[in-house]
């Protein structure tokens, strides 16, 4: 969950990756206090092509209380030197945390939104989920924090399944859903330019491993290959087609992807 906390760990694997040349592209988990142009750079190397902060929230009252040793401007400074060695970045922001507001809340989305116009970082926001044995299920009474379901179920960072004094489950599910919608618009219109080959290279980039990010989910979540017949004639073929069709994607992808992924 944090590649590089363990200097020596993350060195050894990033130098073995980079000696053996073997064209694997990867993405990691980090903190934004264990990342320096030397710690990035290396990675490069090795075939990092995005890393993802757990960044949390946008107040540093928020982060204060939840110990996350860090704040906005160190955010800031390492998306600028991740992006700087060709490494997509990647902020994480977890709403709902102890002590949030509407307040709280707006300056988180605020934030998100200044990573994105100032760096072209994407960002993803996620409900807390206080999961039995945390601290933060542990306090959640003397953080202010207010469980309100046991149905677990629920607890997959899509539901509110808390509540503090400053922010109603209402204002949390606003921001949830303003993202959500606006994440639905961005890729629509990602569609669009797509179609019409009219996308910058780094987005295009980044569409393409989208794409590529699905398909792979619908192979492995859906059984897509294992509930397949046997087929009759070229059974590459048949292959193509059904994966084109089960992930609604175009033959010539979908053969492409299914290339890649059978060498």
């Amino acid at each position: 969950d944090l590649f590089t906390l363990y200097r020596s760990h993350f060195l050894a694997v990033c130098g073995e990756l980079e000696r053996r040349n073997t064209g694997i592209r990867w993405n990691a988990f980090s903190r934004v206090d264990t990342i320096s142009p030397e710690v990035v750079e290396t990675m490069a190397r090795a075939g990092c092509q995005a890393i993802c902060f757990g960044v949390e929230s946008g107040s540093q009252e928020i982060l204060d209380l939840v110990k996350k040793k860090s704040n906005l401007a160190k955010v800031k400074e390492a998306m600028r030197m991740t992006q700087a060695a060709g490494i997509s970045a990647l902020a994480s922001f977890i709403i709902g945390l102890p002590g949030e507001t509407e307040e709280s809340l707006r300056k988180t989305v605020e934030f998100a939104n200044e990573l994105h116009s100032e760096f072209g970082s994407l960002y993803g926001f996620h409900i807390l989920a206080p999961f039995p044995g945390t601290e933060v299920r542990k306090r959640a009474a003397e953080y202010g924090l207010e469980i309100l379901t046991d149905d677990w179920t629920k607890y997959d960072a899509n539901h509110v399944v808390t509540r503090t004094k400053g922010a109603s489950t209402e204002a949390i599910q606003r921001v949830a859903d303003e993202y959500d919608d606006t994440m639905q618009r961005y890729l629509a219109y990602q569609d669009h330019l797509f179609a019409k080959d009219q996308l910058p290279a780094f987005e295009r980039k980044m569409y393409l491993r989208r794409l590529r990010q699905q398909l792979l989910w619908k192979l492995l979540l859906d059984d897509v290959v294992e509930g397949l017949p046997a087929f009759r004639g070229d059974a590459v073929a048949g292959l193509v087609s059904a994966v084109a069709d089960a992930a609604s994607v175009k033959p010539e992808f979908a053969a492409a992807e299914l290339d890649r992924k059978i060498r």
